[in-house]
């Protein structure tokens, strides 16, 4: 967002177009969504812990890259479950 706006390394960048690149990113990038998802699953454990004064659990994500049982034909975008795993472990 904004902060990424304000850096001097992207001082040369057309604002309008990094809005509307940003807005498509997460629209369409199945990827943002699992990130989007992995955030909020972070932010409800770190609540939890906070509330109930205990140590916050590990938040991970394993991507799988395994699309071996997916029929060579289909060209269709794949859903965010068949390509990630978020998860929270206490170690």
């Amino acid at each position: 967002g904004e902060f990424r706006a304000l850096s001097t390394s992207n001082g040369g960048c057309c604002r309008n177009l990094m809005e509307e690149l940003d807005a498509m990113l997460r629209e369409k990038n199945p990827y943002a969504a699992i990130y989007k998802m992995m955030r909020q699953v972070l932010e409800e454990e770190y609540r939890r812990a906070q509330d109930e004064n205990l140590p916050h659990q590990t938040v991970g994500m394993i991507i799988s890259s395994d699309r071996r049982n997916l029929d060579q034909r289909r060209y269709n975008s794949p859903t965010t479950n068949e390509i990630a795993v978020i998860f929270k472990s206490a170690n």
